[in-house]
């Protein structure tokens, strides 16, 4: 594949950010034939006013919200245990011997 296209197709697809520094080394290494640190991307774009973010893998949550999320899951914990308790039915009549003319 011709270095031009290759660089195109990279950037034409949409990387998760880990991949995308791993391009943007690729094609830094195919212009200068010398390999780049990740680290050194980092602090290139830093100095240029740009920064690699973190996608946020979960809320930061407060004592309060937690205390409160915790409260809310064990007033709940026996739920399925209550609720297994319980008999659901349409109230149909189902005769296996015979039938007793009840609609």
């Amino acid at each position: 594949m011709q270095e031009g296209r290759r660089t195109d197709v990279v950037d034409r697809i949409h990387l998760s950010a880990p991949l995308r520094v791993r391009a943007g080394n690729l094609h830094i290494e195919s212009i200068t034939h010398h390999s780049v640190s990740e680290r050194t991307n980092r602090r290139r774009l830093q100095q240029s006013g740009l920064s690699a973010r973190r996608s946020l893998l979960g809320l930061s949550l407060t004592h309060n919200n937690r205390r409160l999320r915790r409260q809310w899951c064990d007033e709940r914990r026996m739920w399925l245990a209550e609720w297994n308790e319980n008999v659901f039915t349409d109230e149909s009549r189902i005769c296996l011997q015979h039938h007793d003319d009840w609609i």
